[in-house]
């Protein structure tokens, strides 16, 4: 009885560090200069995700959200009063701008990504930044009767 009783306590305690294995550390704040914005809120709904909102001094609503255990996942949501159509690569290059300076953390990157593809004639749904590592997902999404453009950094670790 007491080997059972033994291996119990130790397959469960192998389950739960196999469990909190994760290859990402912690979340933590990436908005760096909270002066441009307004109503800045910070909210972690689990362990390994984070929400940053805010409104920009222009009056852009944003919601930046961090998660993931072996990918880094950085999604920014911006809510829209039109829906994009075909512009949403000029769009979205316009609204991540202002980020480099609130929240330079991969802001530079996607700003980048997004200017790799301007020039086409249809945006698309995936940019790949370095292949078989990091990519970025565009999509506009309707969420509690509001339209938002997201980009999704995507990042394997």
């Amino acid at each position: 009885m007491t080997k059972l009783i033994s291996f119990i306590i130790l397959s469960f305690i192998s389950l739960n560090c196999f469990a909190e294995e994760c290859t990402r550390v912690l979340p933590e704040p990436i908005v760096t200069n909270k002066t441009l914005t307004n109503n800045y809120l910070l909210s972690k709904l689990q362990d390994r995700i984070l929400i940053e909102t805010f409104v920009l001094n222009s009056g852009q609503k944003v919601k930046i959200k961090q998660s993931g255990c072996h990918h880094f996942g950085l999604s920014y949501s911006f809510e829209l009063d039109l829906f994009p159509k075909h512009k949403t690569i000029p769009m979205a290059l316009e609204l991540v701008k202002p980020i480099i300076e609130i929240a330079p953390l991969a802001a530079n990157t996607i700003y980048n990504a997004l200017l790799s593809v301007k020039e086409r004639s249809s945006s698309p749904e995936i940019i790949t930044i370095t292949e078989g590592y990091s990519w970025l997902y565009i999509s506009t999404k309707y969420e509690d009767s509001k339209l938002y453009l997201v980009l999704v950094y995507d990042i394997a670790l």
